[in-house]
């Protein structure tokens, strides 16, 4: 029964676009535990690298922090469409890293 409740979610186009989205999201996230010795690699220093690595944490925390805090906001004051809009300009700002 489980495995037929799987597969009637593949009907709905919606949640198979949020799986081709997510899917190659993932990818890089795979790779991160090598970042640090990429950097050692690229000539870095053990203490340069540790820098980069704990500044790239703290403005994942950040990032975090200011973006739920934008969430919550947007979803007291347009509670119907303000997240899904949110959601959706988050993708759309993400775009444009592609071409990079």
């Amino acid at each position: 029964p489980i495995r037929r409740k799987v597969l009637q979610l593949f009907k709905y186009p919606t949640f198979v676009l949020m799986l081709a989205q997510g899917a190659p999201g993932t990818a890089p996230w795979t790779n991160f535990p090598f970042f640090t010795q990429w950097l050692e690699l690229s000539c870095f220093a053990h203490g340069e690298v540790a820098v980069i690595f704990a500044a790239f944490g703290w403005g994942c925390a950040c990032s975090n922090l200011l973006s739920g805090m934008l969430l919550n906001f947007v979803a007291r004051r347009y509670p119907d469409h303000g997240p899904p809009t949110i959601a959706s300009i988050s993708v759309a700002s993400g775009v444009p890293f592609l071409v990079l």
